[in-house]
């Protein structure tokens, strides 16, 4: 009996990681989405050897990954005088288009 249970167990962890692969959300996002402790999660993608890294191929070495602007071509006229970033998790950061790039660093926390 407790066989047959600890192999559901593995089914529905293997289920629950399938279902954040597919999702592409942050592990964050889909714990709390879900209802699931962030830690455990954690520790189950570990138990199962799923490494982290693995997940995210596309991301260079690094703190940083690629910023790509595309103009906006649905607007009329852009405004020009600022920089926006807008950040995943819902951070918008706005900037004069003349600002020092040190101001930038300290901003957000390049040595």
């Amino acid at each position: 009996m407790n066989n047959k249970k600890a192999e559901f167990q593995k089914d529905k962890i293997k289920t629950i990681i399938n279902l954040w692969k597919e999702s592409g959300k942050s592990i964050s996002k889909f714990c709390e989405e879900e209802n699931i402790s962030v830690n455990r999660f954690r520790y189950q993608l570990k138990k199962q050897g799923i490494k982290l890294r693995a997940q995210h191929k596309n991301k260079p070495e690094g703190s940083f990954v690629p910023l790509i602007i595309k103009p906006d071509k649905q607007l009329p006229e852009q405004n020009t005088d600022r920089i926006e970033i807008f950040y995943p998790n819902g951070i918008e950061l706005r900037l004069p288009v003349r600002i020092e790039p040190g101001f930038i660093k300290t901003l957000i926390g390049i040595n």
